[in-house]
Parts: C-alpha cells; structure tokens; sequence
C-alpha cells in the first residue's frame, strides 16, 4: 500500500486515537488519501500538492479548523488531535 508522502508524520496520533489504516494511495504531484477506522467511523486525510485536509462534513469540520488545507503538517496534525479527542468525547 502507497501511502501519501509524509503521513508517517500523522499516523501515530491517529493510531493513538484508535484509528487503524484501511486504506492509502499515493498520486501525482505530492498528493494523495490514506483511510483510517475505529470501527464506526472513518477518517479521509488528504493531501493535495502539498497541502494536509481532511474529508467531511463543513458543519462538522468547521469547529476544529479543519474546513481548510494546511501547508504545515504539524498545524493540521493539532487541528487533527482535536478533532479526534472530541470525536472520542
């Protein structure tokens, strides 16, 4: 499984979360989407030249700051922490 470039940077804290990866693939151009699942639900992480976003709901992601792309992928690894926590809440 291809995994997009630099999600080794994320994936501890999703693990730590109890998401496990399901599902990646790594496109063109420094892009790609890796799945993860607690069981329940899923979580789409994506990245698109460069840039760190997660799939969803506007309504949902818009708390958490996470209804944008981020350049720095430790910004959108604590906007992820949050969300995360929050979702296990």
């Amino acid at each position: 499984m291809s995994t997009p470039r630099d999600l080794h940077r994320l994936q501890p804290v999703i693990e730590a979360a109890g998401f496990t990866l399901i599902a990646a693939h790594a496109g063109a151009m420094d892009s790609g989407i890796a799945e993860f699942s607690d069981g329940r639900s899923t979580v789409k992480v994506v990245r698109d030249r460069s840039q760190w976003m997660l799939s969803g709901d506007r309504p949902e992601l818009e708390p958490f700051d996470l209804w944008r792309a981020y350049k720095s992928t430790e910004e959108f690894r604590d906007a992820l922490v949050r969300y995360l926590q929050a979702s296990k809440a």
